[in-house]
């Protein structure tokens, strides 16, 4: 993820062996190779007026909470979304419509007649008890009826402190994350991700400073001629997102999936580097990488 960190900053215990790289070199070298200093250990700089850094700390552990969460391993994250997508296909019966539905699977439509009582209903999304998410903190407990709350329950799944710590650190709450705000301006969501593993790649490269001081930066990539699609990426565009599995393969909640995976064509446009995924067009990547 590009930080540099010192040996026995707290992110250094949850980071992956593949993921270190013990250097003796500057930190202005460093940098100038597109390095940024983790925000915890400050690399082991000392900051000219500490009681100004003190200040700065404690206002971004107010706005984004203080790093509470364990990163789980990259195959880990793989696995979660497996568990997430078969629940899903045998369990959720509708979307954004009514248990009748007679594309849904036997078992989904027995599930939901046997807890219509305990589902949910926020806004237009049927929420349905989940026993993947039952011992979330701050009540989340049911997995959602609608594509950014089936991306999220596989995150949630992995990490059942996830969601929790997402609404804390962006102030956006569960039933307020949808693919509009994750493909569009909400920086300070963006800023969230980046914090919880997430490397963003964008159609349009950008660099983000939330309080003009570059304290609280962070960078969108670029989807270049380089760019490859890898396993678990999460496509988002305005009003959907999925997870890309392989070329041929992909999941995400719409209308009623009754596979996991589902067949359909994705690739990356060489014209114009957009992601195509049966025909739709998607401009964003959010890649699970596992360490801030």
């Amino acid at each position: 993820s590009l930080k540099i960190h010192i040996e026995d900053c707290s992110s250094v215990s949850k980071m992956s062996e593949r993921n270190k790289l013990f250097v003796n070199n500057s930190l202005e070298n460093l940098i100038n190779n597109g390095y940024n200093i983790c925000k915890r250990c400050k690399a082991g700089v000392k900051r000219e007026h500490e009681n100004v850094a003190r200040a700065l700390e404690g206002i971004e552990n107010l706005f984004f909470g203080n790093g509470d969460i364990s990163f789980k391993s990259y195959d880990e994250y793989l696995k979660s979304i497996d568990e997430m997508g078969e629940w899903y296909v045998n369990h959720i019966a509708t979307y954004e419509g009514t248990p009748s539905e007679i594309d849904a699977t036997e078992n989904a439509k027995n599930y939901y007649r046997d807890n219509k009582n305990k589902i949910k209903k926020q806004g237009i999304i049927n929420c349905y008890p989940c026993e993947h998410l039952k011992n979330c903190p701050g009540g989340y407990d049911k997995a959602g009826d609608d594509c950014v709350r089936f991306v999220f329950s596989c995150l949630n799944n992995m990490d059942n402190n996830f969601i929790n710590q997402l609404s804390k650190m962006s102030k956006y709450k569960w039933s307020g994350i949808s693919s509009g705000i994750l493909n569009t301006e909400n920086n300070r969501l963006q800023y969230s991700l980046t914090n919880l593993g997430f490397k963003i790649y964008d159609i349009e490269q950008e660099k983000i400073d939330l309080n003009n001081d570059g304290y609280f930066d962070f960078e969108i990539f670029a989807i270049d001629n380089d760019f490859t699609l890898q396993k678990g990426d999460i496509l988002s565009r305005d009003g959907h997102i999925h997870i890309y599995l392989s070329d041929d393969k992909n999941f995400g909640w719409g209308k009623v999936n009754s596979v996991y995976p589902q067949e359909t064509l994705t690739y990356k446009d060489v014209a114009t580097n957009y992601i195509i995924c049966n025909g739709e067009k998607f401009n964003r990547v959010y890649r699970y990488i596992g360490e801030n």
